[in-house]
């Protein structure tokens, strides 16, 4: 612990330090009950340095302690292994994600952690300009963009290595302009111009109780290689092994290559030694023999469009397509049977198993994220059921799911992992998955919230939004909206309790009557029950539990 601060409001603020945590508490005492402290997260940053990495602070201090009780912002010295930093604390700050961007040289499109050689393995196309042709004094072609596929290799608790490169600027109308030279960090071409990578594995092969590593990279090849026809677009896998330097660095090693006469969209690992991938109209079941090193007689089945998204829980295979939303296919031994679809075809972009709850999500191009069940058994008419489905306003294109929480953002879920969703214009937006007890908790005071000229004040007129008692008619109804719940904390600050309880006993204007709990009473009789049933045995006033359960379920997980 670093040192205290105390402001007139009666609001104690600490700089602590924690193993690798480096995090501010702030605690209260002017609310009518004691209140469970904030703990917040701090992070260096460095606007001339994007890529900028902070390790372990061991020792941090302020030259002034009181300095935190002014509205401006307070020093902080700190020590980070052989480095000493002076920093200035936002302390009134908004809690948010702070990015670190690494300069790679091109456009990235895929990315993963490898666990093998802990490095985040990137990606991506790189623009290369070709200068033109000269015969006999005379130019022959003009200057060419190509594009080539690479890969890069981040140490994401290191500073990056990076190179010097000298660009040529591309002439557009016709006047001179100088090179530059720039830094970027240090990448592999792995391929020839007019290809992309649309797929990463980390694939570890069992053999004997041993593990192999390879890296699987899934491409999609023009219609232009250097600058020629090359008819209709193909596509190859290609196998590395990752081989560290002497320096650190990562270097791939090209094993083998299967070429496909369409592109490959997406692949994962199957079994001890197999892989599953889309390419065309098909689902390809590729084994490998380990012992000889080669590659078995490959199992196709025909698919009605083209897969999207790939995803393995043995021994099923599923499958994001473009028109017919979730397929779902049984794999024994090198037999592939189809076993469950979707009820609705969608125009699917992903999806994430959930396991543990029989549940699986998909995103579609209209706005849209669907839960499905899987039924333990096949059913006769072959098609999962929609639990819930979320409207947002734009499109999810991947999920992913992992611990990412603090430890003291955990939670009251027993699950630490988070599910994560990036949209189409680079938004993050994160999913809980809630028993049906919490469900109508939060999905009531949502009816309520939306009925609020504060909260909601474009909307709250809307006469289809009469009812305040959670339905289960509709599956969109199953969506508790946590942005909603979010402004009412927002609008409500710094007591909260208090525009929760307007909403419980304030009566609606005559035009803007509801149609069930009609009354204060009625209303505050239901809200009790609701909180009892999700939130069990409680002590104190129910707006007051709730309003701190919502503060809790809320947080960010970045």
């Amino acid at each position: 612990m670093s040192s205290w601060s105390k402001q007139s409001n009666l609001c104690y603020r600490a700089l602590l330090v924690c193993g690798g945590d480096f995090c501010r508490l702030e605690y209260s005492t002017n609310q009518r009950k004691p209140r469970t402290a904030t703990v917040t997260s701090i992070w260096l940053t460095d606007h001339d340095e994007p890529s900028f990495h902070q390790s372990a602070i061991t020792v941090v201090a302020q030259p002034d302690p009181w300095s935190l009780q002014k509205p401006s912002s307070g020093s902080l010295l700190c020590i980070e292994k052989s480095n000493l930093h002076i920093a200035e604390l936002d302390t009134f700050a908004t809690p948010r994600a702070l990015p670190r961007r690494f300069f790679i040289g091109g456009t990235p499109s895929r990315i993963i952690y490898s666990s093998c050689v802990k490095r985040l393995v990137v990606g991506f196309s790189k623009t290369i300009l070709r200068s033109a042709r000269r015969a006999n004094g005379h130019e022959r072609t003009r200057k060419r963009r190509l594009l080539y596929p690479r890969l890069a290799f981040i140490d994401p608790c290191a500073a990056p290595t990076t190179e010097d490169r000298v660009v040529e600027p591309w002439d557009m109308d016709g006047e001179e302009r100088a090179s530059e030279r720039i830094s970027e960090i240090r990448s592999h071409c792995i391929g020839k111009s007019g290809e992309r990578i649309l797929g990463l594995l980390d694939w570890y092969l069992r053999e004997d109780g041993t593990l192999n590593h390879l890296l699987v990279v899934n491409t999609w090849r023009g219609r232009e290689s250097e600058g020629k026809p090359t008819g209709k677009p193909t596509g190859q896998i290609l196998l590395y092994h990752l081989s560290p330097d002497s320096d650190g660095q990562v270097t791939p090693v090209l094993k083998t290559v299967i070429k496909r006469d369409d592109p490959v969209h997406a692949v994962a690992a199957f079994g001890a030694s197999s892989l599953v991938y889309c390419t065309g109209l098909q689902l390809v079941l590729q084994p490998l023999s380990v012992p000889e090193k080669r590659w078995q007689q490959a199992t196709a089945y025909p698919l009605p469009c083209q897969g999207r998204s790939i995803s393995v829980h043995e021994p099923f295979v599923y499958i994001t397509t473009t028109k017919d939303s979730l397929l779902v296919f049984r794999v024994d031994g090198n037999n592939i049977a189809p076993q469950l679809s979707d009820e609705v075809a969608r125009n699917g972009l992903h999806h994430l198993l959930l396991p543990e709850h029989s549940l699986l999500m998909i995103s579609d191009e209209a706005d849209v994220v669907t839960g499905l069940w899987q039924p333990p058994g096949t059913r006769l008419n072959n098609s999962t059921a929609t639990l819930f489905e979320a409207k947002l306003p734009v499109s999810i294109i991947r999920f992913q799911r992992g611990s990412v929480k603090p430890s003291w953002r955990q939670g009251p879920s027993a699950d630490p992992t988070a599910i994560l969703g990036c949209s189409t214009n680079g938004s993050f937006y994160q999913f809980d998955i809630i028993d049906e007890t919490k469900w109508r908790l939060l999905r009531f005071i949502q009816n309520m919230a939306e009925r609020n000229a504060d909260i909601c004040p474009f909307t709250y007129l809307d006469r289809r939004k009469r009812h305040i008692e959670p339905s289960t008619k509709r599956r969109h109804y199953m969506h508790v909206d946590g942005d909603i719940l979010v402004r009412l904390l927002q609008r409500g600050q710094p007591d909260s309790e208090t525009l929760v309880q307007a909403m419980l006993d304030k009566d609606p204007d005559p035009a803007q009557r509801l149609y069930d709990f009609d009354t204060a009473a009625s209303r505050r009789e239901r809200f009790t029950e609701l909180v009892k049933a999700a939130l069990g045995g409680y002590n104190g006033d129910p707006v007051e539990v709730t309003v701190d359960y919502l503060r809790v379920v809320l947080q960010p997980v970045l």
